[in-house]
């Protein structure tokens, strides 16, 4: 399995829980993870069924903005990232989690070709989802091909979460069918998530999900590997399954639909 290229962290809990010893607390944390990857940070929280993003290009451990940003925090739906660049360069743009409608997005892994390949792949997404891609991302690119298929399905890309699965798995099986033959790793582990829950995704990056009780009630979290204070409690997800968390306390695993 590859070398790790980024970090995700999502949680969805009854109440609002405190998230410092995943976010800032020592070893293994976000901050304490970024020293290895230093190229952006990102932060989506969810209210009123939209996400708000917060997001720098720079080294979370360094960055004054996001110890702010986190210093006893609290959230009910929340979604993280810190970046080691692969595909498209350090900026804003670029930064993860991506945002359109009740959606944020965050990826971790490279999906080679996409580059080549961006025109095809723009021309392939309805005109008012394709205006919103800002930067120069395959992983951009992917949250953006979800989105259109929502659109082209319903009409609109404010579904719950259970119908965007299928339109998660299309994506992922359309990329890895245009991968066959390449010798370069494909590493896609999606994360897709709204206020109301999340859905990711693990190909060749690794994923683990954690869900218990917490000071407000039950939760569930996924990140990209054990984070807190131990590694008790965390359990690996297996390759090239999706799992989808509707409720907190709660997920479930399936092969790609």
């Amino acid at each position: 399995m590859g070398q790790d290229m980024c970090r995700l962290f999502a949680f969805l809990g009854t109440g609002p829980e405190r998230l410092d010893a995943y976010l800032t607390g020592p070893a293994p944390s976000l901050r304490a993870l970024s020293g290895a990857h230093t190229d952006g940070w990102g932060i989506a929280r969810f209210d009123g069924g939209r996400p708000y993003v917060t997001k720098m290009e720079r080294a979370a451990q360094d960055d004054p903005v996001f110890a702010k940003c986190v210093e006893g925090d609290r959230a009910e739906a929340l979604i993280a990232h810190i970046r080691r660049a692969s595909v498209g360069g350090v900026s804003h743009e670029n930064t993860h989690p991506f945002h359109y409608g009740p959606w944020a997005f965050a990826h971790n892994g490279t999906i080679p070709g996409a580059e080549a390949a961006r025109e095809n792949l723009l021309a392939g997404i309805p005109l008012e989802v394709r205006n919103n891609v800002k930067g120069t991302t395959d992983s951009e690119l992917a949250f953006h091909r979800i989105l259109g298929i929502l659109e082209e399905r319903y009409d609109t890309v404010d579904v719950p979460v259970a119908p965007a699965l299928r339109a998660v798995g299309k994506v992922f099986r359309d990329f890895r069918r245009e991968h066959e033959g390449s010798a370069e790793e494909l590493a896609m582990n999606f994360l897709l998530a709204r206020e109301e829950g999340f859905i990711a995704t693990r190909l060749n990056r690794s994923l683990y999900a954690r869900f218990g009780e917490g000071e407000f009630g039950a939760f569930t979290m996924l990140a990209s590997e054990p984070m807190g204070l131990g590694a008790d409690g965390w359990w690996e997800i297996p390759e090239g399954h999706l799992v989808c968390v509707t409720q907190p306390g709660r997920l479930e695993i399936m092969g790609i639909p």
